[in-house]
């Protein structure tokens, strides 16, 4: 890979969608290190859920359900690393359809 390439790759940028402590704009800045502009979503069709013996919720497909949250518009690369280490083992990034 060439450094270009390199470049061109960590300037890629994309939504998150946030449905537990990261939906505080204050938590999400201390996490990612900087303060993204964001909206309100819901998530249809997906439940969200406590985890067993954790203090923070997780979502699942849920037809019929619906998970309000926040989106967060266009991270970069060292945001998506910052999120992947507070997140931990058990986080899971898909990709999902929202509605503002």
């Amino acid at each position: 890979m060439t450094a270009r390439q390199s470049r061109k790759r960590e300037s890629v940028t994309a939504d998150f969608f946030a449905y537990g402590s990261l939906m505080f704009a204050d938590i999400m800045t201390a996490v990612t290190g900087r303060r993204y502009k964001s909206a309100s979503a819901l998530l249809h069709d997906y439940r969200r859920l406590t985890v067993r013996n954790e203090v923070y919720p997780g979502i699942q497909p849920h037809e019929g359900s619906t998970v309000t949250g926040t989106v967060y518009f266009n991270l970069e690369g060292e945001a998506w690393k910052r999120l992947d280490l507070f997140e931990g083992k058990m986080y899971r990034r898909d990709t999902v359809g929202v509605e503002f």
